[in-house]
């Protein structure tokens, strides 16, 4: 076997970690105690998140549902901020400590599904559940003008439907 005289033996190194053993556990407990103190004194971070699923308005061809919106579309909303301004009047409304100047949720869409990730993170558990109930209410006012169109329209189209049925059965009745 050729001996390099370059090479560093395992050994050597071992030696080297052992005679400094004392100084290397000192200077692991000393990173690990201020790593554990600037983790106490930091603030906590809570994530509320909040799942939305769009209303779906009819069942079309091949049985897929047919939304009111597509989740995109309501996740376009929430990102570009529609509701931000609503959102904090309402906390300067209902007077709450330290309204944040700008609000940021993350909203994620799952593959291959139909449901909203909407994730808002903060300090203040309270705040933030009041941050995720509100946006969930202007979101469903938003809708709902939305549904009544749809409702209307498919009253109208059961009305006629229902006129043509008794046409049909006074057809029938006056055939008999």
């Amino acid at each position: 076997i050729e001996h390099y005289e370059d090479e560093i033996e395992l050994i050597d190194i071992l030696r080297v970690l052992w005679k400094w053993k004392y100084l290397v556990l000192v200077g692991t407990v000393i990173c690990g105690l201020i790593a554990a103190i600037i983790s106490f004194n930091m603030n906590k971070i809570y994530s509320i998140d909040m799942v939305l699923r769009p209303g779906i308005l009819n069942v079309g061809k091949q049985g897929k549902n047919v939304y009111i919106d597509s989740p995109q579309n309501i996740k376009a909303l929430i990102d570009s901020g529609t509701f931000n301004n609503d959102i904090l009047n309402y906390l300067n409304e209902i007077k709450m400590d330290k309204v944040p100047k700008r609000l940021k949720f993350k909203v994620t869409i799952p593959k291959q599904s139909d449901t909203i990730n909407v994730q808002y993170e903060t300090a203040d558990i309270k705040q933030g559940i009041i941050i995720q109930d509100r946006l969930n209410k202007l979101l469903l006012e938003t809708y709902t003008k939305l549904v009544r169109y749809f409702k209307n329209e498919y009253d109208m189209k059961l009305s006629l439907l229902k006129s043509e049925t008794d046409y049909i059965k006074a057809a029938i009745k006056s055939y008999k």
